[in-house]
């Protein structure tokens, strides 16, 4: 959660001196002075805020607050609480919701979609389709919030993920749109 976190402080840097342009500074100011504003900027900045105003710059929006969100509860849960959900956790109706995006690989057969498990097998010529979809892990107030393997995965997935949308995105700033 650091790193997503780290990594859109960093995007947010690039985007603020991009939009900036050309500055004039001291001849004896430093980087780190120069930089210093920006960086406090975008570290008191919520992690929701903080990605709204990059996503106003963007060409295509990069969505994951609410994921970044319910990761971070997690994270909490598990480094506050000794993995135990607690009341600061859960809605109102004493559940935490987890979000987790994941990537769903599918064929349709039938015209029914088919999601790929181990050692699936088709008699027909088939595409294979992927998409990346929100998963929810249910947990309720005083329950252990247990984590797998596969679950797991999918958190490093949906992090890594979130980084390749926002490199994209950061890419396109400032490049005019394609005739």
């Amino acid at each position: 959660m650091r790193g997503v976190r780290g990594s859109l402080e960093k995007a947010y840097l690039f985007v603020q001196l991009h939009s900036i342009g050309h500055m004039q500074v001291a001849t004896n100011t430093t980087i780190d002075e120069l930089l210093a504003p920006f960086q406090k900027k975008a570290r008191v900045t919520n992690f929701p805020d903080l990605l709204g105003k990059l996503n106003q710059k963007f060409a295509t929006p990069v969505a994951f607050s609410q994921e970044y969100a319910s990761m971070q509860t997690a994270r909490n849960c598990l480094e506050h609480r000794e993995g135990i959900v607690g009341k600061h956790d859960v809605d109102r109706a004493g559940v935490f919701s987890m979000s987790v995006p994941r990537a769903k690989f599918f064929v349709i057969q039938e015209g029914n979609e088919v999601e790929l498990y181990k050692n699936f097998e088709t008699t027909e010529e088939t595409i294979l389709q992927f998409r990346v979809e929100a998963r929810h892990l249910v947990f309720k107030l005083g329950e252990h919030l247990k984590i797998d393997v596969a679950d797991f995965d999918d958190i490093a997935f949906s992090c890594a993920q979130f980084g390749t949308s926002l490199a994209q995105q950061i890419g396109k700033v400032g490049t005019p749109p394609s005739a």
